[in-house]
């Protein structure tokens, strides 16, 4: 049996686990996904919110941040964000390209890019709601597709 050297840890750090994307997170912890031309959230993002049915999105510009509130299908701004298969409720995607590209352009995002963070339930009047930081959100290239446009 060869033997095995010791050796002291003098000199190294201990490296946050923070520092690495944590490709699990979109199945355990509410995410958004923008892409040039439609948003989803995860299905944990569903059950974050209740199973509700549908939402108003809120936007802040300059900060970055998409807040996902859940109303009635007869709010005026309503946005069905799930899909039912019998008894499971289902996230589906939510095609946006007019909304998608003013993001892309407000918050400087590159096109050629999809994005992804992060949600955090909070309380507004008594209102659970959901909040998404974009400021330093996961990215990635997308796919370009033979005929030229970009895939999901």
């Amino acid at each position: 049996m060869q033997s095995i050297n010791e050796i002291k840890l003098d000199g190294f750090q201990i490296v946050r686990s923070e520092m690495f994307v944590k490709r699990m997170t979109r199945y355990s912890e509410p995410t958004c996904s923008i892409w040039p031309n439609c948003i989803y959230f995860s299905k944990p993002a569903l059950r974050a919110l209740g199973n509700c049915d549908n939402i108003r999105i809120h936007v802040n510009a300059e900060s970055k941040k998409l807040l996902a509130v859940p109303v009635s299908s007869t709010d005026r701004d309503a946005i069905r964000w799930s899909k039912h298969k019998g008894d499971v409720v289902e996230s589906r995607k939510i095609e946006c390209t007019p909304f998608s590209e003013e993001l892309y352009k407000a918050w400087d995002f590159d096109r050629e890019n999809a994005y992804r963070t992060v949600g955090n339930l909070y309380s507004i009047d008594g209102k659970i709601v959901l909040l998404f930081d974009f400021s330093q959100p996961e990215s990635w290239k997308l796919k370009v597709k033979p005929e030229g446009g970009a895939g999901l």
